[in-house]
């Protein structure tokens, strides 16, 4: 039952060289494994865009006092131009204070950036 639902489906023999047809020998899988893997990649998640001319940052909202004053708390916006449009994001960066002061760009900071659910849905005006 299954053999024959596989057969249905004219999925290609992974063992075999797709182009010449010959079996896979132990001595060809490292190069084969890898052909497959970036198949399955890009079958899954499909190719990489060529990096962006432009990228527009915003700045959506800024605290100088977060936290209890122990921190600034930016909220920006990040727009990428994309062949179906313009694509924004927002996300957040804060950066702790020493003393009052914000610290100095040369010390390491940690953006995290986290994607919404329904964010591939909303228009650039809702952001």
């Amino acid at each position: 039952m299954l053999a024959e639902a596989l057969k249905k489906r004219n999925l290609p023999d992974v063992m075999k060289d797709q182009e010449t047809g010959r079996p896979i020998t132990s001595a060809d899988w490292a190069g084969h494994r890898k052909a497959l893997l970036e198949g399955l990649a890009r079958a899954e998640y499909g190719i990489l865009p060529p990096a962006p001319e432009t990228i527009r940052i915003e700045t959506l909202e800024r605290r100088e006092e977060a936290f209890g004053g122990k921190a600034v708390h930016e909220i920006l916006s990040l727009t990428c131009p994309t062949p179906g449009g313009p694509f924004t994001f927002p996300f957040h960066v804060i950066l702790p204070c020493i003393c009052g002061e914000s610290i100095s760009e040369s010390a390491q900071v940690r953006v995290h950036v986290q994607g919404l659910p329904d964010v591939s849905r909303r228009s650039n005006d809702a952001l």
